[in-house]
């Protein structure tokens, strides 16, 4: 059995630019909450806001990059 071999201009974005995008995307709510410029309540209170909004922005990324958009995945 032949295994086909990959072009190098396959589609998609590249591996490192994906990384690079998910992590500054999943953190972008954790940074929003701490600019937003409110008292904080106590650490484990902010911290748990923190994990919240982040876990929700990696549901989200998880649903747009698995493969749904071409442009994205390859």
């Amino acid at each position: 059995m032949r295994l086909a071999k990959k072009s190098r201009s396959e589609p998609g974005l590249s591996g490192m630019l994906l990384a690079a995008g998910f992590i500054a995307l999943a953190l972008g709510p954790f940074l929003a909450a701490r600019l937003s410029g409110l008292e904080p309540v106590g650490p484990f209170n902010e911290l748990g806001t923190a994990l919240g909004l982040t876990a929700a922005a990696l549901i989200l990324l998880q649903f747009l990059s698995a493969g749904r958009y071409e442009s994205l995945s390859g």
